[in-house]
């Protein structure tokens, strides 16, 4: 895309400064790239299956699918509308109303809004799918 010229350049107007001409090849100059790539090589895909007497959202993805999953904010959980990052574990410190991912008591992984119902404050129903990637 080193056509050369601002005025027939995608990138919008106004971001096309002489420092972010990088950004769409302009003038023949490499790419640039922002941040890393995700590399989404780990897919697993379940479903709510029940919901805790805390509200909680459990699934059907077992404890032990998740054994390899990184300890880390590279982990996304995504249930209906609603995304979280990592899996925290049942003594987690996360601060009230903040959706997180743990596995819970039921050895499988829960949805969990922190002091509050997930059920509740999400309206997630079972049945509604879940998907873990990292």
């Amino acid at each position: 895309m080193a056509h050369g010229t601002a005025a027939t350049c995608p990138v919008p107007r106004l971001a096309h400064s002489a420092e972010n001409r990088t950004m769409c090849g302009c003038y023949g100059a490499p790419r640039m790239h922002f941040g890393e790539v995700l590399d989404v090589s780990h897919k697993i895909e379940g479903s709510v299956v029940s919901i805790s007497d805390t509200g909680n959202l459990v699934t059907d993805i077992a404890g032990a699918q998740l054994a390899d999953a990184p300890q880390n904010d590279s982990v996304v959980v995504q249930c209906d509308d609603h995304v979280t990052t990592q899996i925290f574990h049942a003594n987690h410190e996360q601060p009230p109303m903040t959706l997180i991912a743990l596995i819970g008591e039921s050895g499988n992984l829960e949805l969990e809004i922190v002091d509050d119902s997930a059920k509740i404050m999400l309206g997630v129903r079972v049945g509604e799918k879940v998907v873990v990637q990292w």
